[in-house]
Formats: structure tokens, sequence, C-alpha cells
């Protein structure tokens, strides 16, 4: 047994260590405990799921000082200062304050400590309990004490298997443990007596630390599944330490994490160097082959899968992994000649990791005084995109405020979550399907939670899909992956009914998305002010220019088409161009004359388009010379062919009415069907430049750019991101 010097601060180590473990680590993991993701900043979240990342490094740092090989300067000194990870009570001078000599009472005191560290954890979390006076909620203090045990699990498992790493080797032929010389491996007298009494000890906490609480690990990862469906909130509280840093689909991933801290643990076991070779270490380079090996495949994994929920931990994971690596191989040569070369990597390795805790810190603490933006519109990402799209750019041009919408998450729930709670407005864009939507429904109550300044804007009637039928009907129809979702982020369906059954209390405005722009204008305009916010003098979008260049022709009835074109009209304007579009002209006259005069038109064609007699009557109203683009709005467009074309030449084939297109053009001959077929054949004579609602910007981007490159060549600058994001 190694002796400590002990002085007048030994026991101020040992207390202020003792404050750090049962006091300080406890409060760092509290907003762990079961507290929902949508109340929490993410960057907290991170940089506390980092800390597990960066101390699994450090244990894993530590764990190299049972190797075999002759570490150099400075990995030397980082191993004995990580060895209070492997609970080397000599560290906190835990000898001055319990005073003891015996191998086997300070191995004693070490296998202990985790069971008392959890016990104090679990005495502590029930006594706040009874203070509040709250019933005691166990599934919470057995998630902290789970917490608390797998973020040591590497420093526990090597604690377990300390007995068995007999790599010193002695004159007479024995082997003695590697921290200990004093004590020799072996079941034999004279040795025995204390030899023996450590590997007893060595198997209880095998069994205890080790083998139980990886049953339990993978048990939990079997049930997981069937008891996230069955909503069994004890268990999913319970073992959220386990799976809450993994994307659903990776929950599994614990398994792999737990598995490779075993591994590091193994490692200086199974290729320990026998009685005869202990002399030479023949086991070095196994041991070091072994352990880069395993490195090498998670930082491939990783790579590869990205299993972490967050993405920045998964750069972190992968940063940490290789300069461990790195640091690991290069200290193996031990050779003075590379020590510069470890520190470089050691202080790389310490710089990145700071950095990246401290701008998560920082992020944290000043997220509240730093919103995103200053409104976030919640829509349905298949059906309501483009319309959201067609209402960010009239709030922002007649606010001059900043707005992100649901798209902008790139699909990814994390991230719009985190977008919805970061900014100053929250506007439900609400249709009959938004009550059935995953992201709507996780948007909508991440900003009831956070107590956002919420509004609606009605495409459907609000009042109608909030009935208590309806929104039980959607709380018992969620899918299994909705389910998955919001078990992931601490949410119940319940609590989603319950947000959205607020919606029906704050501030509405109807917002019809067929029809004409100028309603839906002053539809805008009337929800800022409804939500305090500025407004700018600014001529309305759709008031009518004195001449037209480009005339955008589409079918007024179709929200989504309406929303393609005003996107579209919008993003355009740089070609200076007088746009207008078919909505523009809804509550005006048929524009039989801008249409005769316009040099550029664009059709916008989708499923049922040439039903509509204003559609097809503003195609008969063009100039034979006006060049006309056609766009597909959807994928759900398909151009007739000629034997269709040629079926609707004969008298009753059209489905339009042949009079009402008559007369909005005015012509005192009548139209006949043929007349119309001819215009089909001329418009549909190229190929339809796709144009996709529900895209995320990069492909809307693209399909702009191609579009406007068709209307006008040379004119290929202007994107929509460079009009519709900030």
């Amino acid at each position: 047994m190694s002796c400590v010097e002990c002085d007048s601060t030994s026991t101020f180590v040992f207390v202020a260590v003792a404050v750090v473990v049962f006091v300080v680590l406890p409060l760092l993991l509290r907003p762990f405990i079961n507290t929902t993701v949508l109340k929490q900043s993410p960057s907290t979240v991170v940089a506390l799921t980092a800390l597990s990342i960066v101390a699994f490094n450090l244990m894993s740092i530590s764990s190299l000082g049972s190797y075999s090989l002759k570490w150099i300067e400075p990995l030397k000194t980082l191993i004995r200062v990580f060895d209070i990870f492997q609970f080397d009570l000599n560290l906190i001078r835990i000898q001055c304050v319990f005073n003891y000599t015996s191998p086997v009472a300070g191995y004693s005191i070490q296998v202990v400590g985790p069971t008392v560290l959890l016990g104090g954890i679990c005495v502590l979390a029930v006594s706040v309990f009874i203070a509040r006076k709250m019933p005691i909620d166990w599934p919470v203090i057995i998630n902290l004490m789970g917490m608390l045990f797998s973020f040591f699990f590497v420093a526990i498992a090597v604690l377990s298997f300390y007995p068995w790493r007999c790599g010193i080797a002695h004159p007479f032929g024995e082997n003695a443990l590697d921290k200990q010389p004093d004590v020799v491996c072996s079941f034999d007298a004279p040795y025995s007596d204390v030899y023996v009494p450590l590997v007893g000890l060595s198997v209880f906490a095998m069994l205890l630390y080790v083998v139980f609480y990886l049953s339990f690990v993978v048990w939990a990862v079997f049930k997981h599944q069937s008891m996230v469906i069955g909503q069994n909130q004890s268990f999913i509280r319970a073992t959220r330490f386990l799976f809450f840093r993994w994307k659903n689909h990776c929950y599994y991933w614990t398994l792999f994490w737990h598995a490779r801290s075993l591994f590091v643990a193994l490692v200086p076991i199974l290729a320990a160097s026998s009685k005869e070779s202990a002399g030479n270490n023949d086991g070095k380079y196994i041991q070091i082959v072994l352990l880069i090996t395993l490195m090498g495949a998670w930082l491939a994994q990783i790579s590869q899968t990205n299993p972490w929920r967050y993405p920045r931990l998964n750069m972190l994971d992968r940063v940490c992994t290789f300069f461990f690596v790195l640091m690991a191989l290069s200290a193996s040569y031990e050779t003075e000649g590379v020590g510069w070369f470890v520190s470089l990597v050691v202080i790389a390795m310490g710089l990145a990791i700071v950095g990246f805790i401290g701008r998560e810190v920082y992020l944290a603490r000043t997220a509240a005084s730093r919103p995103k933006a200053d409104f976030f519109i919640c829509h349905n990402l298949e059906s309501s995109a483009i319309v959201a799209r067609a209402a960010k750019f009239t709030i922002e041009y007649h606010s001059g405020a900043s707005v992100l919408m649901s798209i902008d998450g790139q699909h990814d729930l994390t991230e719009s979550l985190e977008n919805s709670r970061s900014c100053k407005n929250f506007i439900v864009l609400w249709t009959n399907s938004s009550a059935s939507c995953m992201t709507t429904a996780v948007e909508v109550t991440s900003a009831a939670f956070n107590k956002r300044n919420m509004a609606v804007l009605e495409l459907d009637s609000i009042e109608d899909g909030m009935t208590d039928e309806r929104l039980q009907q959607v709380e018992s129809e969620w899918t299994q992956d909705s389910i998955e979702q919001f078990t992931a982020i601490g949410l119940t369906p319940a609590q989603v009914t319950h947000a959205y059954s607020t919606l029906k209390f704050v501030q509405s405005v109807k917002y019809n998305p067929v029809g004409g722009a100028k309603a839906r204008e002053e539809s805008i305009v009337t929800l800022l002010e409804s939500v305090s916010s500025k407004t700018l003098k600014v001529p309305h979008l759709s008031t009518l220019p004195e001449s037209v260049d480009l005339f955008i022709i589409h079918d007024t009835r179709s929200a989504q088409a309406n929303a393609a074109a005003f996107v579209l009209k919008n993003a355009m304007r740089s070609l200076s161009f007088s746009i207008v579009t078919s909505a523009d002209y809804s509550d005006e006259k048929f524009p039989t004359g801008p249409l005769g005069r316009c040099q550029h038109a664009m059709a916008l064609v989708h499923s049922g388009v040439l039903s509509s007699a204003s559609f097809t009557a503003s195609l008969l109203a063009l100039d034979g010379l006006c060049k006309v683009t056609t766009v597909a709005v959807g994928s759900d467009f398909s151009a007739p062919s000629n034997e269709m074309l040629g079926a609707m030449e004969k008298e009753g084939g059209l489905e339009i009415d042949l009079e009402a297109i008559t007369g909005m053009l005015g012509s005192k001959e009548g139209v006949d069907s043929k007349a119309i077929v001819s215009k089909y054949r001329t418009v549909f004579r190229s190929l339809a430049l796709p144009f996709s609602p529900s895209a995320v910007n990069n492909i809307l981007n693209a399909e702009v750019g191609n579009i406007l490159g068709r209307v006008k060549s040379g004119k290929r600058g202007t994107t929509i991101g460079s009009i519709l994001l900030k």
C-alpha cells in the first residue's frame, strides 16, 4: 500500500472533492432530470451531454496507466491527474481522513464508493421531495442515479477489474498489481491473505456494477420500443438517461456506448503479460493495437451514422476520438523525442473541448436576449409550405421583420424545435391537416410551454378543427414514429392535445388562400397589428401597375397555385419587370388588355387547372408573339397527349364553360374548342419546368434559377434565397 503525505490541507481536499461529487455534479445534471426538452435551452443540453463525451475520453486517458507501455510526458502526467476517475482515493488523501494501511481496506473503500455516492444522491433527492411536501417520484430518482452511474461507467469498470491487472514481474517468478507492486497476484500462501480478498471484492464489484448494470441496459433497449408505444411513462422517465442523447432510430447506440466503455476497461486484462513475459512486456503492443482498433472503428461508425441527437455532438465526438487516437498512438513510441508532438495534440484537444463547451454555455446564457427571428411560421410541411412562404414574404415586406418557417428546419425536428421557441412571435398557419402533423404538434407545444406571443392565420376554421371529438381522435391516432419523437423530448400525446386547445384562445385572423391577393395581404397587415408589430408605410404588393411585362397566369381556385404565383412574382422583381398575377386581378375586371400587351407570360399548371375557365381565357387573351413559360406546380400534373387533345377538339370534349370564357374575353363571335386546343398545343409544346411547393430552400433555389433563365436569358442571378431568406 503506497503512503500519502498528510498535512493541514488534507481534510480540506477530501471535503472539497466530496462537495463537488455529492452536490455540484448532481446540480449540473439537473437539466436532464425529466425536464422536457421544450423548456431547455438546446445549448444547455448540448453542453452537458458533451461532458459525457469528454468524461469518457478523460477516463480512457486515465485507463492508459494500467497498460504495459511506458508513457512519455505530458501523457504520463495526465494519466496521473485523471486517476481520480478510477476512484484512486489517494489523490484526495483519504488515508489522512480514514487511517488505514491495508490494500484490502483501501480497495474495499473504492468498491463501496459508487454505492455510497448513489445512496447519498438518492437520500438527497428523497429529502428534496419531502422538504417540498411532494410525493416521491422514483422514476426521477432512478434516472438521476442512472445518469451518474453511466457518467462514471468506464472508471467503475476499470475499478472492478483492478485485481486482475497483474503487469509487474517480480524476480521470484510471480506477477504483482501494476499500481501496487507489493501485492502479489497469487492464490498461494503467503500472498493469498491479501490477494484472495481483493479478488473476492473484484467479483462482487463485477457482478454488481458491470453484470447487473449491463443486463439492465440490454433489457431496457429490448423493451424500449414496446414501452414507448404503450406510453409506459414510469419506464420512459426512469430510463431516459440511456436514450435521450441519441436520435430516435439510433436508440440502440446506448449498447455500443457501454460496450466500448467495457472494452476499454478490459483491454489491459485481455492483453496482459503472462508470468513468463511480464519482464519484457510482450503484451503491450497487443494492448495498443486493440485500443486503436476500437477507437478507429468507433470513429468510422460515428462518422457514417451520426447517431447523436444534436449534429454538433457528432462533430465533438469525432474530434475527441481522433485526438485520443493520435495522442495514444504517438505516445506509444515510448521515446521522449515525440513528446513535443504529444504536447501539441493534448493542447489541441483541450482547446477544442474548452472552445466547444464555452460556446454552448455562452449561447445558453444569451438565448433569451438573442432571438433567432422576429416571427416563426408554423405550418404543415407537405400541404402548406408554399403558402407559408407567401405569408413570410408579405410579413417581411410590410414589417421589415425577420421570419423563420417550419420548412427552414430542413425536416430536422430538433432544428425546428429550436427555431420555434427562439423567435419573438409564433404564427400558426392553420389548416384541417395541421392537427395531425407531428412537426406542427411539437412546434405548437413548444411555443405554448415557453409562453411565446402566439397568433393564428386561419386557412381553415380553427374552431371546427379544435372540437373535443377531433382532438381526442388525433390523440388516439398518432403513429409509432410520432410517439417516439414525442417521447424523445419528454412529451405525451395528452400534452400536445392540451397545447392545441390553447390555440382557441389566442388572436386569430382569417386568411383565404384562394381568390384575390388583396384580401390575403390585408389579412397579414391585420395580423401584424394584432401582435403589436410595426408596419411600414409601403404600397401593397397587390397594387396594379400601369403596364405589364410579365403576367403569371394561374388558377385562383388553388391555394398552392396562388402562393406559387406570389412567390415567383416577388422572386423575379430583380428582373426590372412589371409583374402581375391572376390573383391580383381576381377582384377586378378580367385583364384582357394587359394580357394582350404583355411580352412574357408564365402559365402555372397543376392537376385540375384545365377545368378553370379563367385560366383558359387568360391563355386565349395572350398575343401570338408573347413568350409563354410553362411551370408545373407540384408533381401531379401530366400534359395532355395528342389523343386527349384530339378528343377535346370534338364538341363537348372540354370540361369548361365556353360561354363563361366568351364573356370574360368580351368576344362577340364566341370561342370554339378548336381555338382552345390550339392554344393548349402551343403552351404544352415545350417541357414544363418544375416548381416544388414543399421543397427546401436549396431545391427551390435551383428551380427558380431555371425558371428565370427560361423567362429571360442572362438573368440567372436571382434565387428564392436572395428574396426570402435572411
